[in-house]
């Protein structure tokens, strides 16, 4: 049997046909190889190649097997949660007695709960299908392109806001939540994340320079346009998303570096970046002590204290900032119990355990950074969003709705979107752009 022969036997087998074009060239290759090292051994040339296909096996028997390895996978554990939380948000708002600026008779088609949640599913339903390699074929255009994009739509909607007189540590108070520059500069870094690991992918086999180069891109351009939006939330999660993604290079071997130089580099700067953050935390507390942020977590903590196991907290109040969205966990501790709370939390921070878990068993590099990448931004969304909940940081400092569960339209989006790149990646997870084929078969030469 002749190679091309074997290789549409093989395929004909194969009923994803986005694998048909990677698993060709991977067939031919290596008939090639085992022909070469037949030709080594002294096997005439016009010989050679049909006994490499020999060695193949049996192309149907094959294709079946490679049928069954590539056949598209879904990741209803992570799918679960996501829709559980999804409807949470839209049921607590629903069932709400006019408390924490829920309102009475809330109507989740006026107040855009159903066309927000049709959204989000059509985007997760979108990228799941698309295919996430994309993100590697022009990956430094993409991230150039779309941060350019992001820092035109911020520096836009800044200008619009007509804010003056804000320096310093004085914008962290400052109530800039409901400008479209915080959102846009918020959840554009989410979306950036992704084209980040096409960034990074693409600058395999550089060498110290290049990483250098890589960390500075990935970092300093996007922490620039959130601090100008302002939006701190969406600076620390750019610094969090691209730390993670550059140790998972280095530990790869995606540069040439000294591993203990590069990880020295990366996490002394974060570690200082960190501690001031810190600072500038402990100064806004002395400087603003009795402010209405100071207020508004005494106002939460009092709430979570006072909240009984089942039904409604003795202590009720009207007056936190978006109890429909960034305040929603507690909202839901003062209406619904302390158990319901414990239960939306715990769900909030498994979805993004199971992220992580699922992407270190993915065996291609790309689409284990790629998810790995978007499980952190999950779990900072997650872990700010409780912190935030429980009177821990202000709304204003962690600028985080609940992936899902939060009522809006950049929430809606951005969660679909990232968690339909994820299943995309998990669909695939065992193919292009580095898969290898393996054969227990080989030349006896």
């Amino acid at each position: 049997m002749k190679k091309d022969e074997y290789i549409n036997t093989v395929l004909e087998q194969v009923r994803c046909k986005a694998v048909h074009e990677p698993l060709k060239a991977e067939l031919a290759s290596h008939i090639d190889e085992q022909a070469e090292a037949f030709i080594a051994v002294g096997l005439p040339e016009e010989n050679a190649e049909e006994e490499a296909v020999k060695t193949m096996g049996d192309p149907v028997e094959a294709g079946v097997g490679l049928d069954s390895a590539h056949r598209p996978s879904f990741p209803l554990a992570v799918f679960l949660p996501s829709l559980i939380l999804l409807f949470t948000g839209i049921i607590a708002r629903h069932l709400g007695e006019g408390f924490f600026a829920f309102p009475p008779a809330y109507n989740i088609f006026i107040n855009s709960d159903i066309p927000n949640a049709i959204i989000c599913i059509a985007a997760a339903s979108l990228f799941y299908f698309a295919d996430y390699t994309i993100l590697v074929r022009k990956p430094k255009t993409a991230y150039a392109a779309f941060t350019l994009l992001l820092a035109v739509i911020v520096i836009w909607n800044v200008g619009r806001a007509n804010i003056a007189n804000v320096s310093g540590t004085e914008w962290v108070t400052i109530a800039f939540r409901n400008t479209l520059s915080g959102h846009f500069a918020f959840y554009g870094s989410a979306l950036l994340v992704p084209l980040m690991c096409g960034f990074v992918f693409s600058m395999r086999g550089k060498n110290f320079k290049w990483f250098v180069l890589s960390c500075f891109v990935l970092v300093v351009p996007p922490a620039l346009i959130s601090l100008y939006a302002p939006c701190l939330s969406g600076a620390i999660l750019v610094g969090i998303a691209a730390l993670a993604i550059m140790t998972i290079a280095v530990k790869d071997d995606y540069f040439k570096v000294n591993k203990t130089t590069a990880y020295l580099f990366m996490y002394i700067p974060a570690s200082l970046a960190a501690i001031g953050l810190t600072v500038v935390k402990i100064l806004r507390n002395i400087r603003y002590n009795g402010s209405t942020a100071d207020w508004e977590q005494n106002m939460i903590r009092e709430i979570i204290s006072e909240a009984t196991l089942f039904g409604s907290s003795r202590v009720i109040s009207t007056s936190l900032t978006e109890a429909n969205n960034s305040h929603i966990l507690t909202a839901i501790i003062a209406q619904f119990g302390l158990f319901a709370g414990i239960t939306v939390a715990v769900i909030l921070v498994l979805l993004p355990l199971i992220m992580l878990i699922i992407s270190s068993r993915i065996q291609n590099r790309f689409g284990k950074l790629t998810a790995f990448s978007i499980g952190i931004v999950f779990l900072f969304m997650s872990v700010a969003f409780i912190a935030s909940n429980l009177g821990y940081t202000t709304a204003m400092e962690s600028f985080v709705t609940a992936p899902f569960m939060s009522n809006g339209i950049f929430n809606a989006v951005t969660s679909g979107a990232l968690v339909g790149i994820f299943a995309s990646v998990y669909r695939r997870k065992d193919l292009m752009p580095e898969r290898k084929i393996n054969t227990n078969r080989k030349a006896n030469a």
